[in-house]
């Protein structure tokens, strides 16, 4: 019990880093001058802390032995603070506040412990240092005494405040390198994140410091030059999908339930007043935006600012699904909604975009799976308006009871909020002949087209040496319905139809396949992309969503009568006790959310429906139903239906 005290206390430290500290330099007015780091600056001494993810380490035959470190069945335990030696100093190069190159030196832990390998070879903690790769200066890693890279820092999100003389990794991941990879015969997991790392310096030598007018910020909806508008349109660059942990999984034909986490890099819109393609190659990838705006990235109970005078940020989520043999697609694991808190704001189309709390034009930003296995900025999605990109925090996980400050510590199995999936559902040998696909969307408020802030993946599952691996291939903006079925498809047998609610949109795709026997099969999936309506109290930053209700309801014509013993539903869990009603009548099949059913179909989930006919598809209508709206009617295939021509 003192040990998941003491885990929780150092988790909620190194994330409360990055909730409550004081805003970046780059999110000062327009008009305030900011004091920046430039040149060379030195830096020595402070504190290290891990997030170590004991389950993963452990399964790689990896333990990091310290006071308070290793916990027996723990899936994640946090360090002490590591020291860091003031004897040897760690030199950056800045320019206008950013760090744009590590110059030499490194930073020594003086810290007592042990990293010990797969073959019990143990590596003293005192002898790793953080320094500059060998191959390049514009990251750190970790080297052992002999310069020997173990892990390579990634999505390092760092300050460096002029004013205060303090360089800050706000969070980081800490990835196996190919060099440790292939020492523990591993080599499959080169690139893992392993752990997460803050740090804390202070400087040793400062450099100089200049004043630079703050960045210009043209939001959403602001007048731009030609008449026209800046707008925001966000774009989902690239997601990886890593295996995290596992309660019990031993393989394609056990039963544990396992934690799958992306790295997910977007970047915003470039255009600067004609349309270019921000990610080339892709039908998606060009903004019909000539002006690309500032998006508002703030931390959660921050200031108000910016447009919307709140603390207005994206939303990250996460989801997998299963196109079976048989034709149908099943999303089998979602999870919560990451609250983004800070931006690094790299490769921009403006140069000197300072990291902080807006995103510029062009600029790319990653938050990687280190930072998304985090449930101190996870919250259940039904707390968010999708389509408006609004949260209610009042009422919500950090904040119940509306004081305005967030309530910590929440406690954290590490599965809680994460995407979880059972090894049944993406076993090879159990769904013989399935395929994967893994789909990452930003949720970013104002944002002109959300499909594009959504991207596809196929995935390849496979079980070995103790761990479950994801191949990726076929990376495409979009969401995974598109995938199964191509929009606008006219294919005799497949249709894939936007459906336009008065409070958001969703997608209706279906596909049709004689069976052997004679009979037709159907299968029917509708996702919800962010409808849904809710009753708004409070505003700003202490916005409370009441009754927030998504799709409640599908139901189509069909020929004769069906039998429902061959009516088929499918939602997120899997669990009966939530699954959406069946009633049959001649000429219509119904599905409707149990009266228990506060929510029905959220935003960013996909149910799926099957049934069975002797009748070919043909034109016909299904309606869907919102909460407290008019079921729209949607013109797709149904059994019987009028011949298409």
């Amino acid at each position: 019990m003192i040990m998941h005290v003491h885990r929780v206390a150092a988790r909620r430290t190194l994330l409360l880093l990055a909730l409550l500290a004081p805003a970046a330099p780059g999110w000062a007015a327009a008009d305030t001058p900011l004091l920046l780091a430039h040149g060379q600056w030195s830096f020595a001494g402070g504190e290290v802390q891990l997030q170590w993810n004991q389950d993963l380490a452990e399964r790689l035959g990896l333990r990091l032995d310290m006071p308070g470190v290793h916990a027996p069945h723990a899936a994640t335990v946090a360090s002490p603070a590591l020291g860091v030696s003031g004897a040897h100093a760690l030199t950056v190069d800045a320019r206008h506040g950013a760090i744009q190159r590590y110059q030499g030196g490194a930073l020594h832990l003086a810290a007592a412990g042990q990293l010990r390998l797969p073959d019990g070879a143990p590596i003293a903690l005192e002898q790793l240092r953080l320094a500059a790769l060998p191959d390049r200066n514009d990251t750190l890693g970790v080297l052992d005494a002999s310069g020997a890279v173990l892990f390579e820092l990634d999505a390092m999100m760092t300050t460096l405040d002029a004013t205060r003389q303090r360089l800050s990794v706000v969070s980081s991941d800490l990835r196996i390198s190919a060099a440790l990879a292939a020492r523990i015969g591993r080599p499959e997991v080169a690139g893992w994140v392993i752990a997460s790392l803050g740090l804390e310096t202070q400087a040793a030598r400062p450099g100089a410091r200049v004043s630079v007018a703050a960045p210009v910020r043209h939001w959403d909806g602001e007048p731009a030059p030609d008449g026209d508008v800046y707008r925001t349109d966000l774009m989902m660059l690239e997601n990886k999908v890593q295996f995290t942990r596992c309660n019990g999984c031993s393989g394609n034909a056990g039963n544990g339930e396992m934690v799958i986490t992306p790295d997910a890099e977007l970047k915003n819109n470039l255009n600067a007043g004609e349309l270019l393609p921000t990610i080339p190659g892709d039908p998606l990838g060009t903004s019909s935006a000539r002006w690309a705006a500032s998006i508002p990235w703030r931390r959660m109970f921050s200031d108000d600012g910016g447009p919307y005078q709140n603390d207005q940020h994206p939303y990250l989520v996460w989801s997998m699904y299963r196109i079976n043999a048989e034709g149908g697609l099943q999303q089998i694991g979602a999870s919560w909604a990451k609250h983004a808190f800070f931006a690094i704001n790299s490769n921009c189309l403006y140069p000197d975009e300072p990291a902080g709390f807006a995103v510029g034009p062009g600029c790319e930003d990653l938050y990687s799976a280190g930072t998304n296995d985090a449930l101190w900025i996870m919250s259940p999605r039904n707390e968010i308006l999708a389509h408006s990109g609004q949260w209610g925090r009042c009422g919500s996980v950090f904040d119940p009871d509306c004081t305005g400050r967030p309530t910590y510590p929440r406690e954290d199995d590490q599965y809680q909020g994460r995407l979880r999936v059972n090894e049944q559902q993406v076993s090879p040998t159990t769904h013989r002949g399935a395929r994967w696909l893994f789909e990452t969307w930003y949720v970013a408020r104002d944002d002109i087209n959300p499909l594009n802030s959504m991207a596809t993946q196929r995935v390849r599952p496979r079980w070995s040496n103790n761990l479950w691996t994801f191949r990726s291939s076929g990376y495409a903006l979009g969401p995974a319905i598109d995938r199964w079925v191509t929009p606008g498809s006219e294919h005799p047998t497949e249709r894939n139809t936007r459906v336009h609610t008065g409070s958001g949109t969703a997608i209706l795709a279906m596909k049709a396949r004689q069976l052997p026997n004679g009979l037709w099969r159907y299968d029917y999936a509708l996702m919800n992309i962010d409808a849904g309506t809710a009753r708004l109290g409070g505003s700003g930053s202490n916005l409370r969503l009441h009754d927030h209700v998504g799709l409640r309801a599908l139901s189509m014509e069909v020929a004769g009568t069906v039998d429902p013993g061959g009516v088929g539903f499918h939602d997120v869990d899997a669990q009966p006790d939530n699954d959406w009603t069946v009633s049959t009548a001649p000429g219509r099949l119904s599905w409707t959310a149990r009266d228990d059913d506060a929510h029905g179909l959220g935003w960013g989930t996909l149910y799926a429906f099957s049934l069975h006919s002797p009748h070919g598809p043909g034109t016909g209508t299904v309606r869907v139903q919102g909460g407290g709206e008019q079921p729209q009617a949607v013109i797709t295939l149904v059994p019987g239906g009028t011949p298409v021509r």
